[in-house]
């Protein structure tokens, strides 16, 4: 049952909201304005009745009084208004934005021919100036700021530079311990090239072979020594493990006068 009842209600909303069903009851109220007054006055039915009668007796055709008033006038006025009417707001509407538009364009004309006052062109050339130091401190401002990332720059490719550097002579003889120098006179005095491994690690111990080991690896690394294959002689097919003195070790001994 709500729901018939909310279903005729919605009915008859779209209905009375319809722009035609409105229109012709308003126009139908405007013709007929003399019998509605009839009809809510205090008299009696019975005169109520010869008033309405009475409505007609002016017209000529009186049995086309209602008709006319109670279906064509007011259907033809609800169409002029519906139809008619919004062709003629449109022209209107159209109208008076041109004539604004027109309006604009002769008042901006002229403000363009007028010429500019001292005082304009005084705050005009102020607004210039103000604008002008403006940018003039941002260009500034970024200069600094391009010197100030040139500098960390320039300091982060050198701390690269300090840190990918190879030692040089000074500094490898600072980290050479004791042993490691001895090991490289050790190679010197035993030829300088093509020294087998095994004869420096024969009759050690395995603790002195790791710490001999270790000093190799270290002195390959600072690359004062190298280390490669030898052979016994051109048959020889397996040859043997041998290091020798690069000329970075060979200036170590010159400079620290180790060779002796």
């Amino acid at each position: 049952m709500d729901d018939l009842v909310k279903s005729v209600k919605a009915q008859l909303y779209d209905r009375l909201s319809s722009p035609l069903l409105f229109t012709f009851f308003a126009s139908l109220v405007a013709w007929n304005y003399r019998a509605v007054l009839i009809v809510v006055s205090s008299l009696s039915p019975s005169d109520k009745f010869l008033s309405l009668d009475l409505l007609s007796l002016g017209w000529e055709h009186q049995e086309l009084y209602w008709p006319l008033h109670l279906f064509i006038f007011p259907i033809t006025t609800s169409a002029v208004y519906i139809f008619a009417l919004p062709w003629a707001e449109k022209f209107v509407f159209e109208y008076t934005l041109q004539r604004k538009k027109d309006l604009k364009i002769a008042r901006q004309k002229i403000e363009d021919e007028t010429p500019m006052s001292n005082e304009e062109a005084r705050e005009l050339r102020n607004l210039g100036e103000v604008a002008s130091k403006e940018y003039d401190a941002i260009i500034k401002r970024r200069q600094e700021e391009i010197a100030a990332l040139k500098v960390e720059i320039s300091e982060l490719k050198e701390q690269i530079r300090v840190l990918t550097a190879k030692p040089t002579t000074s500094e490898n003889s600072n980290v050479l311990s004791v042993p490691q120098r001895v090991l490289l006179a050790q190679i010197y005095k035993m030829g300088g090239s093509g020294v087998a491994k095994y004869a420096l690690f024969k009759d050690l111990s395995d603790d002195e072979r790791l710490k001999l080991q270790y000093n190799i690896d270290e002195l390959s690394r600072l690359e004062m020594i190298s280390e490669n294959t030898s052979y016994e002689d051109e048959q020889d097919d397996h040859g043997y493990e041998a290091i020798g003195l690069t000329a970075l070790g060979r200036k170590y001994l010159v400079e620290n006068d180790s060779g002796g």
